[in-house]
């Protein structure tokens, strides 16, 4: 008879008194919880410790090709707003400030008309005069 001990539901050790094989069945089983314990512990890495490693964890729901393009689209966009900065500074005192009165002021042709004192045709007329010059200064460049 050997004693072993065990714990009981409140953590306590008690001692029960077994036979020698009940006490060899018990240590083997036993070392294989501990073995189990001991590999799960050691084969497994938390996301964490990945992370704090320096290593970045794909993400499931981002779209490396939705980023690409929509940076592709950035970069045309900004070479097109410089080759446009470029075109406007081609452009006349008098072309600028029209430009800057319908985009920037939002100002219908009528509105432009009234404050400079000329015709709604005569401002149509410049306007399109101005779009068919950043065409020409656009397709240039």
């Amino acid at each position: 008879m050997v004693k072993i001990y065990v714990k009981n539901a409140n953590g306590q050790k008690v001692y029960v008194e077994v036979t020698d094989e009940q006490a060899k069945v018990y240590r083997d089983e036993c070392r294989k919880e501990w073995r189990t314990d001991w590999n799960e512990r050691y084969h497994t890495t938390s996301l964490q410790e990945i992370v704090d490693a320096g290593h970045d964890m794909a993400d499931e729901q981002s779209d490396i090709e939705s980023i690409f393009e929509e940076k592709e689209r950035k970069e045309q966009t900004n070479a097109m707003i410089k080759k446009l900065k470029e075109a406007m500074s081609e452009l006349t005192p008098i072309q600028r400030r029209t430009i800057y009165k319908l985009f920037v002021k939002n100002m219908s042709q009528a509105e432009i008309a009234k404050e400079e004192g000329l015709s709604k045709a005569a401002i149509t007329y410049r306007v399109n005069g101005i779009y068919s010059r950043l065409k020409k200064l656009l397709e240039k460049k």
